[in-house]
């Protein structure tokens, strides 16, 4: 796998270039990542999607999510390597974040969101902010089937505590009432 989009280079580049001192080479810390990222999917089957910025650890300086799509498995699986960029202009992955699949970050309630739901069952969780992303809640999907419609056994932990509940109507992506995402207009 080879990184070739251009246009989200060129985004990434603007990027760097308006928000961290000009002491290095912005080409040379976007070709680090670049590098980066084909070194850790060099063996992987992805399609690159979309590549933004945002503050994902809140210290006043935007890091750089590369975000994709693996081509095998079922249900919806986004992935996204997290580059948290620092004022010296070096970066590290982001070893939380970039594990989660289909993130929702919500930088206003300082909370990101991830799941995955496939044929067989899934999981979610959800983190907060406290000076470094904790686990709020865990989310576990499996397939309940009865005689008279198939539905969804959801049990939620939080704080060590399990709450069991049945829902219908869940095709890849959870309803945000269950777990806030960003991937509901997608049903």
């Amino acid at each position: 796998m080879i990184y070739k989009n251009i246009v989200g280079l060129a985004f990434i580049l603007t990027f760097l270039v308006g928000n961290i001192d000009l002491n290095r080479s912005h080409t040379f810390l976007l070709d680090e990542i670049i590098r980066d990222f084909n070194f850790r999917h060099k063996y992987d089957e992805i399609i690159l999607d979309i590549d933004s910025t945002h503050d994902f650890n809140f210290d006043a300086i935007n890091d750089v999510s590369v975000q994709y799509t693996y081509q095998a498995g079922t249900g919806l699986r986004n992935r996204q390597d997290i580059y948290l960029v620092s004022k010296i202009h070096t970066f590290k992955v982001d070893s939380l974040l970039s594990t989660l699949t289909n993130l929702s970050f919500y930088s206003n309630r300082k909370l990101c969101t991830s799941f995955y739901l496939g044929t067989g069952g899934g999981d979610a969780c959800s983190f907060i902010w406290r000076g470094k992303w904790e686990l709020n809640q865990r989310f576990k999907f499996e397939p309940f089937v009865s005689s008279t419609n198939p539905s969804w056994r959801i049990t939620i932990n939080k704080d060590g505590k399990d709450s069991v509940f049945n829902t219908a109507g869940l095709e890849m992506v959870p309803d945000t009432s269950i777990i806030p995402n960003l991937y509901q207009d997608l049903k």
